[in-house]
């Protein structure tokens, strides 16, 4: 007895676009008569792709590059950042949306999976649970509808009990239409997400059926629902034991009643623990809350959940404080996709971003702008790191309710989770009288389901400068538990003191968003540089103010990594962004160091430009430096040629003659340790190396970089190179260049700024050898 859970990720069938409607002349006039189309179990399929799960159909599909309709306000007035000069509260202009869902065509595309439930598996109640599904998806079970599900970035589950056959086979059939957009960014297509079939008996926990509410003691609560479908008057025992983080015995407790029949019951139990480890970005510890539903001497379910001791508190004063001490989020804002395969990012994919940010000294990830996967969640647990789950939509129309109560129910166990965002930049609303009233409504319908705060992402950027400007955007504000400041550090003073109170949070803000490795701009080749624009560094400024003053909780930077849309203000075919401090590919670019240097302790430097330019010896040529030493001295070829201090974690040392050869800076850093930082002037190319930048349980990331004789790498190397597998499949293949137009699944890539990424499935020890014309291949075993 018990709980069966059924990966469900293998075995589909896929069509990338539409058959007909499951039976047109009846529509839905009858129950169970979408028996023909796509959902019919006559319908012939066998032409369809054979696919696995997570799928992402929209970034292995035609790249659009059409002419994009004129767009208009309401009134008519052409939809143009100039308009906003007559009315800024206006939706601004996003400017060429095909180019900002990253220039792929959207549209429908079904899924069918055969299954085989048992004779056994009769006194069973059986659920379908989706992820994610992108988006507004149509489900169906042996042609009956089991339902329509509008937002792609929220989970939701299906009974099968009453439309399965036991003993036989039975069709389940997916309809995802991506073609109206959620986001303005690239968002993909299809069943993105996991799947999982559950097979549990007739008593047994509802969905997100068990809550916990731990802080900083041993004390905690579990609540949980169940519903007895079993028979009348049947008495149930819920029992819970909890387990340490090094799996020896916490606590246990149990307490029993008479749920009725056919309804949702439950109730509350408090436990003392007999140990109190904290959970903590330094040392993330994790209980484990086995809850099992007893009757009659049988166990009927059993969950496992995973949860932390922790308190997270936003004070106006100090910022935010966990586990009572002071703690300042260095945060950064991330969207789903990875380059090679879309939104369908593996799990190990998942977690080699995840320790990128780390590894950078990050401590913090907002989800842009949507609730995370529960593989993500899961992963922000274990490594350490704050999540920030962000609501989709600023409404409280029910539709709306019922993804926020989703995602809220879905993410409350999780430690890292430490408050929820109700939308981002709702423009439209946030300036007008609905905005204090939805935030209200909202805010109270999170307070039925878990007792985090709440914040949201708001955009003051149309406003001047003086505080009374502000007036129009206080009420929304003001509802807020936590204020959420997006970018517009010209404002953060003047709110700050209409409103001292308020626990205030820089939900976004931004760093440099140059192209990986381009210090020229060639806007027509994808290629932007940071050089020559007004203030480069300004960002470095706005993260001492967050770092300077207590009552600032921290900051988001946006973004963690480079994603498909928003090129701004690169052209087509660019069809992605530069917004990173990585690449799509997890490839650092400058930044990266900047953030690594003030948030990481030890000592640190990194002088940019690479010393490999392209111009005559004696042509001037920049110096640059991120640090967290005071001051630092250059070196060209082993002569010192100045030295400087550093403002705010960056060094200017300005212009100097080109000479090939060695650039070195040194600096001294906290505790006088000498640090150093060393850049060769490369050389032709000579070799490939590859290297397994992150191996998970089934998927592997394999990087390949360009080097010269002496193993340098070159910075601006462009060559083709094929990605060979003799055994395993590639998921895809990527550069981080935004204006590439090779299909994600294509083994052969040209390396941008001198490297490339695939990404892998292969048994342990079968070899990958990649291959570039004029150099030895290169393998690895």
């Amino acid at each position: 007895m018990g709980r069966e859970v059924v990966d469900f990720d293998s075995g589909w069938r896929f069509l990338c676009g539409d058959v007909p409607y499951p039976n047109t002349f009846w529509g839905l006039s009858k129950a169970g008569i979408c028996t023909q189309g796509g959902s019919g179990e006559e319908f012939d399929d066998s032409d369809w792709e054979k696919i696995d799960l997570p799928h992402d159909f929209v970034h292995l599909g035609e790249r659009d590059y059409s002419d994009e309709p004129p767009r208009r306000y309401a009134d008519g007035t052409a939809m143009t950042n100039s308009a906003l000069q007559h009315d800024p509260f206006r939706m601004w202009d996003t400017g060429d949306w095909i180019q900002n869902r990253g220039c792929y065509r959207y549209g429908i595309g079904w899924y069918r999976k055969r299954f085989r439930l048992e004779e056994a598996d009769r006194d069973k109640r059986i659920f379908i649970e989706f992820d994610g599904v992108c988006r507004d998806s149509q489900v169906w079970c042996n042609g009956f509808s089991l339902g329509r599900h509008e937002s792609g970035y929220t989970g939701f589950a299906y009974e099968l009990t009453d439309f399965a056959r036991f003993g036989g086979e039975n069709l389940l059939a997916v309809r995802a239409d991506s073609t109206l957009p959620e986001g303005w960014y690239y968002e993909g297509g299809g069943i993105y997400r996991h799947v999982r079939l559950l097979k549990l008996e007739r008593i047994c926990f509802v969905r997100h059926g068990v809550r916990i509410q731990a802080s900083a003691s041993p004390r905690i609560r579990i609540g949980y629902r169940l519903e007895n479908r079993l028979e009348p008057g049947r008495k149930v025992r819920f029992h819970c034991t909890v387990f340490s983080p090094d799996g020896t015995f916490a606590g246990e407790g149990s307490l029993e009643f008479l749920p009725e029949y056919w309804r949702e019951a439950g109730a509350e139990l408090e436990l003392t623990l007999n140990s109190c480890k904290f959970w903590s970005p330094a040392h993330p510890q994790l209980y484990t809350a086995v809850c099992e539903i007893e009757s009659g001497g049988a166990v009927f379910d059993r969950v496992k959940v995973k949860f932390g001791l922790r308190s997270a508190v936003f004070d106006a004063q100090r910022g935010f404080l966990l586990n009572g001490e002071p703690l300042k989020i260095k945060g950064m804002c991330c969207h789903q996709d990875h380059a090679g395969v879309g939104t369908a990012v593996p799990d190990a994919v998942q977690e080699f971003r995840l320790l990128r940010l780390r590894e950078m000294g990050c401590n913090a990830y907002r989800v842009a702008h949507h609730a995370p996967s529960p593989e993500l969640a899961d992963l922000c647990d274990r490594l350490g790191i704050l999540l920030l789950p962000e609501n989709r939509l600023l409404s409280s129309a029910p539709e709306q309710l019922g993804q926020l109560r989703e995602m809220v129910c879905a993410f409350r166990n999780h430690p890292s989770v430490i408050l929820w965002s109700l939308g981002n930049e709702e423009t439209r609303v946030q300036f007008f009288p609905e905005g204090p009233r939805i935030v209200e409504t909202l805010k109270h319908f999170v307070r039925q389901f878990d007792d985090r705060p709440v914040t949201a992402a708001l955009f003051s950027n149309y406003l001047t400068s003086g505080p009374a400007a502000l007036d129009r955007m206080l009420p929304t504000a003001r509802a807020l538990d936590v204020m959420g400041f997006n970018y517009c550090d010209q404002h953060w003073f003047f709110y700050r003191a209409a409103n001292p109170e308020q626990p205030f949070l820089v939900t976004e803000e931004s760093s440099l968003s140059p192209v990986r490795g381009c210090y020229r701009d060639d806007h027509e080749h994808g290629k932007l540089s940071w050089l020559g624009t007004e203030k480069p560094f300004d960002f470095a400024r706005r993260w001492a103010l967050v770092r300077d003053y207590s009552f600032i909780a921290g900051l988001f930077i946006w973004t963690g990594f480079d994603y498909r849309g928003e090129p701004t203000p690169l052209p087509r075919p660019a069809a992605a962004s530069s917004f990173g401090v990585m690449d799509s590919c997890g490839f650092a670019k400058d930044s990266f160091y900047y953030y690594a240097a003030q948030w990481r302790p030890e000592p640190l430097l990194y002088a940019f430009p690479p010393w490999t330019h392209r111009v005559e010896p004696g042509i001037p040529v920049p110096v640059y430096a991120f640090t967290n030493c005071d001051e630092a001295e250059l070196l060209i070829n082993g002569r010192t040629v100045c030295h400087r201090k550093a403002v705010d974690g960056v060094v200017c040392f300005g212009e100097f003659p080109y000479e090939p050869g060695v650039l070195c800076v040194k600096g001294s850093g906290p505790g006088s340790k000498t640090v150093e930082f060393v850049s060769h002037t490369a050389g032709e190319p000579a070799a490939l190396r590859l290297e397994s930048a992150f191996r998970g349980a089934n998927v592997e990331l394999v990087n390949v970089f360009i080097v010269d004789n002496l193993g340098v790498v070159i910075p601006d190397a462009e060559l083709p190179v094929i990605f060979e597998l003799t055994e395993g499949v590639l998921l895809g293949t990527g550069n981080g260049r935004p204006d590439d137009t090779v299909r994600d699944d294509s083994p052969c890539r040209t390396t941008f700024a001198g490297c490339a990424q695939a990404i892998i499935r292969r048994p342990p020890g079968a070899p990958i050898t990649v291959r570039s014309p004029g150099l030895p291949p290169a393998r690895l075993g």
